[in-house]
């Protein structure tokens, strides 16, 4: 098993600054939702009340809140990586196929949010809305696609830096260098 000793600093740029922005959003987005979860719960079982809709606050909070936190982990190097197969490779060989793989999250960031946008505008298109608040549903859809868009732009930053060797993967402890 091999340890993460340090992690790739990032220059401090507008891309940087926008992600974190997006990030403090998100993380308030989730604390709100922790709010809106304990008030449900608090008036279902004190007071026979329980907030109307609370899943379906749930349910979109949480898609926007996670989607505003892509930006920032992505420009970081934070996702999960299995590096079994890679652990015994040099940090040089590493550092090369982790951009190859930033540059395909890159591509994949931007089509998710190219059949978001087309998906929120059918969703519009039919006039479809939540159950119970009546949410119109292309319109938490809608948010979601700048941070895709925003997360694509960082895995793109991320794995040119990586590529032209700007930015240096995580080192492992046991990895021949």
């Amino acid at each position: 098993m091999t340890e993460q000793t340090h992690t790739p600093q990032v220059p401090n740029t507008w891309l940087l600054q926008l992600a974190k922005l997006f990030a403090i959003f998100g993380g308030i987005g989730f604390i709100s939702l922790v709010g809106i979860s304990l008030y449900s719960i608090i008036g279902r079982k004190i007071a026979n009340a329980p907030l109307t809709g609370d899943v379906e606050l749930m349910q979109v909070g949480t898609a926007m809140s996670a989607a505003a936190l892509l930006p920032y982990c992505t420009l970081l190097g934070e996702h999960l990586r299995v590096d079994f197969f890679t652990e015994h490779l040099s940090r040089k060989v590493r550092g090369k196929m982790d951009a190859m793989a930033d540059i395909l999250l890159a591509i994949f960031f931007a089509l998710i949010a190219w059949r978001t946008g087309l998906a929120s505008m059918d969703v519009k298109e039919a006039a479809e809305v939540s159950p119970l608040l009546s949410i119109p549903m292309w319109l938490p859809m809608s948010l979601v696609v700048p941070s895709l868009i925003l997360a694509s732009f960082c895995a793109l930053y991320r794995g040119i830096a990586e590529f032209l060797g700007k930015l240096s993967s995580p080192t492992h402890s046991g990895a021949a260098e």
